[in-house]
């Protein structure tokens, strides 16, 4: 019953207990259906507790509603008859029900998908960009890729003429600030997947820098 600072999970075939390591023990989240919790509470006798989550807004929480806190080996011992039960129990078709776990197989075998779609409001910080920098930089440097050398119109025609990302060498958000912007000191055309790929390091790489990561046998 050592803390590890992770999580862990055990099962046969899907997964039936998700592990968190904490300071005073373990928590331990169960794949199960609001149907198994009278059995799985006597095979748990009077000394475990099965809890419920407070919410199961998320996909996660649906999955696993339910839970049982265990501070002692013994504790941990006493929970082996519930994985082996939920372990040997079907678990085959879709449930739809709010406090149902998702199964990971439908009857045929075929691994499912979760569900998406769900709309929610996100509070994040964007920093002003004027078209006429991006429309500058594009006069001067073209919308050629300036790392790879990407086209869109070669590659894809009408659609693809005038596309292109406009990349801030140094971003807006070092500055901290607002401030005037050089478009062709500061600003260079990439694609979306270079400028994406600029962008995985805080500061971002530079251009050349990225340019010597292009190994000649990626290539197409």
């Amino acid at each position: 019953m050592k803390h590890a600072g992770k999580m862990c999970s055990i099962g046969s075939g899907p997964v039936v207990l998700y592990i968190y390591h904490q300071l005073k023990g373990l928590t331990v989240y169960l794949h199960c259906h609001i149907d198994d919790l009278d059995h799985i509470q006597s095979l748990c006798g009077n000394s475990l507790q099965i809890g419920t989550r407070k919410s199961l807004e998320s996909n996660w929480a649906k999955i696993t509603p339910y839970f049982v806190k265990l501070s002692t080996n013994i504790e941990a011992e006493r929970l082996l008859p519930v994985y082996q039960y939920l372990a040997s129990k079907p678990r085959s078709g879709r449930s739809t029900a709010r406090n149902a776990p998702f199964n990971f197989l439908s009857e045929e075998g075929m691994l499912l998908g979760s569900e998406e779609g769900d709309s929610f409001s996100v509070a994040v910080s964007r920093f002003e960009r004027d078209p006429k920098n991006r429309s500058a930089c594009i006069r001067v440097y073209g919308t050629v890729c300036a790392v790879c050398g990407f086209d869109f119109e070669k590659r894809y025609g009408a659609i693809g003429k005038g596309y292109i990302h406009v990349h801030h060498l140094v971003p807006l958000s070092a500055a901290k600030k607002r401030h005037a912007i050089n478009p062709v000191s500061d600003l260079r055309p990439v694609c979306p997947n270079c400028h994406e790929m600029l962008h995985k390091r805080k500061p971002p790489y530079t251009i050349e820098e990225l340019k010597l990561m292009i190994s000649p046998s990626r290539e197409r």
